[in-house]
């Protein structure tokens, strides 16, 4: 079935755009109006467009009401030639095309002969968008060349736009290559990238996929509001690249630039010895060649890049014991939950189990009167030998905090390969032909607390595009595009050399030898903390992308009608969390009593815990070791006119349909809810023979998709742009319109993750006088890699993540209202209300306060079934309003610059895809009904930056040849003081908010504000703790105090680059690089990592920001 909808659809395809490929997302329109000498519309003008660089030219004829109109057309600078009989001819030497941007170049045509020739020497047109009222910034190749990038990527740049709010730390685990950018008050994963026409976001987390090297780049576009009906599924923002092509000239570049220690300042929360500071060095270098294979016909351009970098992480912090507790002995330890300074109570853990043994000195057997160790001291029978072994991995405390009395700084690797070729061909109907490949390895270590800790991300992309692009007849312009998108990416384990399970001493199974690594061990401490030994995974990803798009323009009158239609096929496989070695949980309980445990009372001590080798928690993954493949075919229809209603007004009216179904399990491993019967519903397509061993209760026959498709997606757009001076020079725009979102495979893609497939199954340790030890844990039998799940989840599924079947499409209505001017000195101001509302939205709550009756129908089909099903849901809402204003400059007389101001305010019941309610568990039980309910609390969201401004600028200092002072220097003084060109990037934000917590991360109650005067802030007390009180929270109630009301440190940033270019003759050039980072090396802070408030500590700021770092370099040219 699937194989015939795909040919139906590639016969469409093939139907509307004459068996042609083409690209619509790295295009630009050239628009204008041809007049006589007394503004009177001429009909009937020979209008010619030049690409200067290839020679290539396109041909149109001015209509009845003098318009001309030119769309596909790839970026770059044209001349415009205009000819009528009776009138001389005009010349426009240079205008440029954008990406995804309608220029207007009106022509005033003179009386004379056609031989007489006039060229307009001053184009003053400055390409403010008069037709329509998307927002956004082109960020041109001058901009890319010159700007200094603290990683050099150019996603980087998109915070120089309006409205775009980027450096979220909460979403960096999502973020695209380090850089989140939340769009128009859209989460940072609703936003869209297209490279050369080609759809690269990741289906997983909703990010970039690859990215090209800068050199590559000629410029990209961020759209933020109010874009065209022919984008869709990206309620956020749009950012289109087009990379550099070939030209009539053969041209090329090699380049590095280097970074070490030697350069850069010592990090802040750095104390140790200048010359024991963590390894930093970094390289970075590439090249690129381009040129003619036929010259004004067929080019071709290539480029490589390499990035070599071994840099420190943020400072780790963490727990360690002390020599006292190395060898047993509490008698010095600090019990943070007391609050005279008790120490803390230390309890037998193979006693302690017992139910029967309450508290000391209560009724029980003999042998609960030995449970409490009067002494604090461990006598050595108890001591566990992998305990000691574990322990003896942790560094020595190294810090004056007891709950994070341990610092660390380890250097993470980070390696990145990309490269890109391309070609492009032009017909003798001006037809263009082009095709892209571009590949790119991503692969970076992040450190841990020990080498044993560390993780290695990748990311292995590809993307193929092929395009044409053709003019049928007079008025129909047609553009097709095919491309296909590859990747694998995920994370695992970075130290693989050995079986440390078996070295420690684990008891684990002879077969397990073969499999390398290390156990996750995670030790909980006071406040929130919690340090994390070993690695997890693999959480590995394949993604295979293929669509086809037909974008059709028909020029009728004054209505210019786009149509087409876009259909994506997708086949992504999944491998979730995979605990080779399983995952071991140690914390207090273990060595606290059993009464103190029932009512949430901490005592006992986690390295107390540890030594005895009893755990809290144990986690096996169990199933086969195959991915879990999806697959999903969607489809996108739209139709949009842009109709001229007058000379100054043109509406923009659009209606967009996206039929995307769910993800559905390709081989039928599937398992959802029956929202009827309470009962684990598999898929008919589940082979029977994987239930046999199951021993709940269960139905087959159900469906293999999450939930339900949604068929009435339908997202109409209306604009309007009006000038009122009927010039190019001014204008005001507004509009209103409604995006869907693509719901990404995280959020549905659960039910391939539970027995007998494959997943995590965790064990609370309750055994009675004989508790679970790290070296004697649950058998396993012989399949390498996974627990039999006849074994690990033989009465229940495991961890559950479920859909409702009723899963609405969230989508995000946008509007905004501004106006554009030209001003004096080659400048522009734009000022604009924008706003958006969330509708719909992803986010997270449980099924038994989602929908209490049908969970306990659960818990009576499988008693056994005791942990909470957690639902991926929607129904969450957002609202963002804000003032976005910019002044730009064009480059003249050595200076240009973007200087951008956004007010903004953003509110969210939920600001992640996967969490809800800002971070919090706002679940509690209702005391009226006895019913658990989840609260939803509509407050600020993550990315709620009030303020923030950025400025980008090019300065050629007036010394040397050709300026203003210096002029008359000789060539060695030129060579030395002549010639720098300055440039900069600010950056200045407030902070962003997070959220207080309290015991068992629950909201606490907010009984002040708790927000510092700056004057009182320090990193040892960021905000005031005692304004929040966890009293009378019991484990199921919450606190009054909201999300994200505490704000965190504001961010001030300055880059510096000073760049000389010295030229060998005409053709050769050598630019050499100095850049500067953080220049004046303020410590700009990351709000408080832990936010608890069970004592200062959970206030306190441990984290920043990158410190000053010098990079040089140079970029040889030709």
């Amino acid at each position: 079935m699937r194989k015939t909808v795909h040919l139906f659809i590639l016969a469409l395809f093939m139907l509307g755009g004459h068996i042609c490929f083409a690209q619509t997302a790295n295009q630009g329109t050239l628009v204008g109006t041809v007049r006589d000498p007394n503004g009177q519309a001429l009909p009937s003008v020979a209008i010619t467009v030049t690409n200067i660089s290839t020679g290539v030219s396109r041909a149109v004829t001015s209509d009845a009401n003098g318009n001309y109109r030119l769309d596909f057309l790839q970026p770059g600078n044209y001349r415009i030639q205009a000819e009528l009989s009776g009138f001389r001819k005009m010349e426009i030497p240079q205008v440029t095309i954008n990406v995804n941007q309608i220029h207007r170049a009106d022509v005033r045509m003179e009386i004379g002969e056609v031989t007489e020739e006039v060229v307009v020497t001053d184009d003053r047109s400055l390409g403010i968008n008069t037709e329509n009222p998307t927002l956004g910034e082109v960020i041109s190749e001058q901009l890319i060349d010159n700007m200094p990038l603290n990683g050099r990527e150019f996603i980087e740049l998109t915070g120089l736009t309006p409205g775009v709010a980027t450096g979220n730390e909460k979403d960096g685990a999502f973020g695209s290559r380090g850089v989140t950018a939340a769009v128009g008050g859209a989460r940072a994963t609703y936003n869209s990238f297209y490279i050369d026409g080609a759809d690269t976001t990741d289906n997983y987390f909703g990010q970039l996929l690859t990215s090209p090297a800068l050199d590559a780049i000629k410029e990209f576009r961020v759209q933020t509001s109010l874009y065209s009906a022919k984008y869709g599924r990206a309620g956020g923002g749009v950012i289109s690249v087009v990379t550099k092509s070939g030209t009539n000239k053969f041209s090329g570049s090699l380049y590095e630039f280097h970074r070490n220690q030697m350069f850069d300042a010592l990090p802040y929360f750095y104390t140790g010895p200048r010359e024991d500071r963590p390894t930093y060095i970094q390289n970075q270098f590439g090249g690129t060649f381009g040129g003619p294979i036929f010259k004004n016909k067929t080019f071709f351009f290539f480029s490589a890049e390499y990035f070599r970098n071994r840099k420190p992480g943020q400072m780790l912090v963490g727990f360690a014991p002390t020599d006292l507790e190395r060898q047993g002995n509490f008698t010095q330890s600090v019990n943070p939950w007391s609050t005279v300074g008790a120490l803390p109570r230390i309890v037998n853990p193979y006693i302690s189990q017992n139910p029967a043994c309450i508290d000391p000195g209560a009724p029980g057997p003999p042998y609960c009167s030995q449970m409490v160790i009067p002494s604090r001291i461990l006598p050595e029978s108890l001591i566990n030998p992998v305990g000691r072994r574990i322990m003896d991995l942790i560094p020595d405390p190294n810090y004056d905090n007891p709950s994070f009395n341990l610092r660390v700084f380890r250097s993470g690797r980070r390696t990145n390969d990309k490269y890109l070729i391309k070609v492009d061909h032009t017909f003798k109907d001006s037809s263009t032909l082009s095709g892209s490949f571009n590949y790119g390895v991503y692969d970076n270590t992040n450190p841990g607390i020990i080498d044993l800790s560390d993780t290695n991300v990748f990311e292995y992309g590809k993307t193929l595009a092929l395009g044409y692009t053709r003019t049928i007849g007079k008025s129909i312009a047609s553009d097709t595009k095919f491309n296909y998108t590859w990747s694998d990416s995920g994370s695992q384990q970075a130290v693989v050399d050995k079986n440390y399970a078996q070295e420690l001493g684990f008891w684990i199974g002879s077969y397990k030898s073969e499999v390398m690594g290390t156990p996750r061990i995670i030790i909980y401490g006071t406040g929130g903390a919690f340090m994390t030994l070993g690695g997890s995974g693999p959480n590995l990803r394949n993604n295979n992308t293929w669509s086809l798009r037909q974008d059709l323009i028909y020029i009728r009158g004054n209505h210019t009608i786009s149509f087409g239609a876009d259909y994506k096929a997708q086949d992504y496989g999944w491998l979730y969390d995979i605990q080779n070695l399983g995952v071991y949980y140690f914390g207090y309980g273990e060595t606290n009593t059993a009464s103190a445990q029932l009512n949430w009372e901490v005592a006992g001590h986690p390295f107390a815990s540890l030594l005895t080798g009893v755990v809290s928690y144990e986690g096996y993954s169990f199933g086969d070791s195959k991915p879990a493949r999806s697959i999903r075919d969607s489809i996108g229809l739209y139709i949009q006119d842009d109709w001229k209603v007058s000379d100054r007004l043109t509406l923009n009216l659009g209606l967009r349909y996206d039929f995307e179904p769910p993800f559905a399990s390709k081989d039928g491993k599937f398992m959802t809810l029956n929202w009827e019967t309470g009962m684990p519903v598999y898929s008919a397509e589940t082979d029977p023979a994987l239930l046999q061993n199951l021993q709940f209760n269960y139905e087959t026959g159900g469906k293999k998709t999450p939930f339900d498709a949604n068929k009435l997606n339908f997202a109409p757009r209306v604009g309007f742009a009006f000038r009122p001076f009927n010039d190019s020079r001014s204008v005001i725009r507004g509009g209103y319109g409604i995006v869907y979102n693509s719901e990404n495979l995280y959020t549905t893609g659960y039910g391939s993750f539970v027995a007998p497939f494959s997943g995590l199954f965790t064990l609370r340790n309750r055994a009675a006088q004989s508790p679970d030890r790290i070296d004697h844990i649950m058998p396993v039998t012989e399949e390498p890699y996974f627990f039999n799940s006849t074994l690990t989840s033989s009465n229940t599924p495991g961890n559950t993540f479920m859909n409702p079947r009723e899963y609405p499409t969230g989508y995000l209505q946008h509007w905004n209202l501004g106006a554009s001017r030209e001003l004096a000195w080659g400048m522009v101001a734009e000022v604009s209300y924008v706003g958006s509302k969330g509708t719909h939205l992803n986010g997270s709550s449980s099924l038994r306060s989602y929908n209490p009756d049908l969970d306990r129908k659960v818990r009576e089909n499988n008693p056994t079934w005791t942990q909470p099903i957690t639902l991926r849901l929607k129904g969450f809402n957002s609202s963002y309003h804000s003032m976005q204003s910019k002044l730009t400059k064009r480059f003249k007389n050595g200076v240009s610059f973007i200087g951008a101001y956004t007010w903004a305010h953003a509110l969210a019941e939920s600001s992640s895809d996967y969490v809800a309610g800002g971070g919090d568990n706002q679940e509690e039980i209702d005391p009226e009904t006895g019913n658990y309910i989840h609260r939803r609390i509509n407050s600020n969201a993550d990315f709620d930056i009030r303020h923030r401004f950025t400025f980008s600028g090019t300065y050629d200092l007036p010394f040397g040849k050709g300026r203003h002072f210096g002029s008359n220097w000789n060539p060695v003084v030129d060579a030395f003081l002549g010639g720098w060109r300055l440039n900069m990037i600010t950056t200045i934000q407030t902070g962003q908010p997070f959220t207080v917590r309290g015991a068992n991360n629950r909201a606490p109650d907010r009984i002040c504000d708790g927000n510092l005067p700056r004057s009182q802030r320090t990193v040892r007390m960021w905000f005031d703790y005692t304004c929040f009180s966890t009293e009378g929270i019991a484990g199921n109630r919450n606190g009054n105090a909201p999300p994200n009301i505490i704000w965190g440190p504001d961010l001030i940033n300055f880059d510096f680059g000073l760049h000389k270019e010295l030229r060998f003759g005409e053709r050769f050039r050598l630019q050499l690089r100095g850049e500067a980072f953080n220049a004046f090396n303020r410590v700009n802070l990351i709000g408080p990592n832990l936010r608890f408030i069970a004592s200062a500590t959970g206030a306190e700021i441990t984290r920043q920001r990158d410190n000053r770092s010098l990079q040089f370099g140079f970029r040889f040219s030709f």
